[in-house]
């Protein structure tokens, strides 16, 4: 349900969703929505469901990558720097040679 409403732009009601679900949510509900806030350029949205992602999966490299894509499409340069140069990431990419 999160993913269908996500893609359709309806963000907020899929946030009220997830709120209101007799389970705790996971990562990947979060994520479903995560993306959906970057699919429609909802930044706002976003810093929201990073605080909840980052509750339950702080060391999670892929999380601040995909905040880092939203905050670049937002041309919020410092916020995108912030995310590429988290810890979680520097350790995804340790000996990663790119040539």
């Amino acid at each position: 349900m999160v993913d269908l409403l996500s893609r359709a732009g309806r963000l907020t009601e899929a946030y009220r969703f997830i709120e209101s679900m007799a389970v705790k949510p996971n990562s990947s509900v979060w994520t479903l929505l995560l993306c959906g806030c970057q699919a429609h350029q909802d930044v706002k949205l976003v810093e929201k469901v990073a605080e909840r992602i980052f509750e339950l999966e702080p060391e999670n490299a892929e999380h601040y990558m995909l905040l880092a894509n939203v905050y670049a499409e937002a041309e919020r340069w410092n916020a995108t720097k912030k995310f590429i140069e988290a810890e979680p990431v520097k350790r995804f990419f340790k000996g990663v040679q790119l040539d």
